[in-house]
């Protein structure tokens, strides 16, 4: 089976969508991205330091923003299943 899964952080609270829909929130305990030069970041398993609970199955069409995706936004790309279609200037709630 497919799914669309998205994180969001904000304010140190991580918020988890499947299919478009809230399913978690909370201080998700993980290293997924660190500070190094140049930083890394971790999908697919739960830790940089010692990569663990990999992810079972393909990861596809990934995406990352340089700010926080509203949930109305999360909706809309899972609806449409394109990532390249919501811009920053987006206010789809």
């Amino acid at each position: 089976n497919r799914h669309f899964c998205a994180v969001v952080s904000v304010g140190g609270t991580e918020y988890v969508y499947l299919d478009g829909v809230q399913d978690a929130s909370g201080d998700i305990p993980t290293q997924a991205v660190d500070t190094a030069s140049p930083p890394r970041l971790l999908m697919g398993a739960r830790d940089l330091a010692t990569p663990d609970q990999i992810a079972d199955g393909r990861i596809d069409e990934v995406a990352v923003f340089d700010y926080a995706l509203t949930a109305g936004q999360i909706q809309r790309l899972y609806r449409i299943g394109a990532a390249d279609r919501v811009g920053s200037g987006d206010t789809a709630n």
